[in-house]
């Protein structure tokens, strides 16, 4: 019929059949499968990976445009970057695109605390721009609120840095990374100086340091211009280069299998007197590489200051497992390490045992 343009080709007149027919009478099938589908990409699989991680973490998924209004973009611009402008945008709102997720996920975590909603955790995962960077895919994170959840026989804790570090650890540790906090590179200048670090990782191939993001606390006057309540705390982010990460990761994808131990460990704490400005990880690099090869873990576990510690000090109380593969170790062997290790704490750090 004139009046059905619609209809030109053969695949047409088929389905007008099948409609006349009844859609309701023809069989349900499956297509013939004649290869198996293909893998997804490496990307994706990362992607998916991180998202499952986040939201094992307490995160929710947030999706926000890639256009944003200037003055949310500008305190987010790092080493002198360039916006990139839309030619005929449809407002002011949308104006430049954006040059990090953060601005648009810190509306978001305002938004719900308009809301009366006090514990977010948000996580994005997306595409930034830059004049000099092109675009790159990052993951964001901003948390705000109570660390856990309510409960009658705890006092309520709130989200502070180190909450959110550990969700770049943890997110980290997935991907097979080991990631170095910087507290002293140049910071984010949306971040609070003394309250953030820059994120690195080694390559395996040459050891260079890669930045591969920053995390840290949001400066109060910009969450406040963006209409987050006065006393409603303090916003923590983190921002990651998936790009970067991707790079990193190719290195550390290799998994290696060892045995299950099957000789006991050996366990010794020690606590040191040292410069209050001294980071704890680079305390656990010097132990790591004065002590012998049975030293098979080292983590903190105190950290005092007040009466009896220098001012300009603390304590630090930190926790060495040792293991032999082969044998049990004897306290002899043990306390020789730990002598060699204090003897280096003293000759790098300045320490001394408490």
């Amino acid at each position: 019929p004139t009046h059905r343009v619609d209809v030109h080709r053969e695949i047409d007149l088929i389905e007008e059949v099948a409609r006349h027919h009844g859609y309701d009478r023809l069989p349900t099938t499956f297509p013939a499968m004649t290869q198996p589908p293909s893998p997804l990409s490496t990307p994706i699989r990362e992607q998916q990976l991180i998202r499952r991680t986040l939201t094992a973490t307490g995160c929710s998924e947030a999706i926000t445009y890639g256009f944003i209004e200037e003055i949310a973009a500008s305190p987010f611009m790092v080493h002198g970057e360039e916006l990139v402008r839309i030619a005929n945008p449809l407002s002011e709102q949308y104006a430049v695109l954006r040059p990090s997720i953060l601005p648009g996920l810190i509306d978001s975590l305002i938004y719900n605390r308009r809301r009366e909603h006090h514990d977010i955790r948000l996580f994005e995962i997306g595409h930034r721009f830059t004049q000099g960077d092109g675009e790159n895919s990052s993951v964001a994170i901003a948390i705000s609120g109570a660390a856990v959840p309510q409960h009658w026989a705890e006092n309520e804790r709130q989200s502070d840095l180190f909450d959110v570090k550990g969700i770049v650890e943890r997110l980290c540790e997935v991907l097979g990374i080991v990631p170095l906090f910087d507290p002293k590179e140049e910071t984010h200048p949306a971040l609070v100086v003394g309250h953030s670090a820059a994120i690195k990782a080694s390559t395996v191939k040459n050891s260079t340091e890669i930045t591969l993001g920053h995390m840290g606390q949001l400066l109060p006057n910009i969450a406040l211009a963006r209409g987050f309540p006065s006393a409603g705390g303090d916003i923590y982010v983190a921002e990651l280069n998936l790009d970067k990460v991707g790079t990193i990761a190719v290195d550390h994808r290799k998994k290696v299998v060892t045995p299950i131990p099957r000789h006991p460990s050996i366990v010794r704490d020690i606590a040191i007197v040292i410069a209050s400005a001294v980071p704890a990880a680079d305390v656990r690099k010097t132990i790591q590489e004065s002590a012998a090869d049975t030293l098979s873990h080292v983590e903190e576990f105190d950290r005092y200051e007040g009466k009896g510690i220098p001012d300009g000090y603390i304590s630090l109380a930190l926790r060495l497992t040792f293991r032999a593969n082969d044998r049990t170790l004897t306290d002899a062997e043990v306390r020789t390490t730990i002598e060699s290790v204090i003897a280096s704490l003293k000759e790098v750090h300045n320490a001394t045992l408490r």
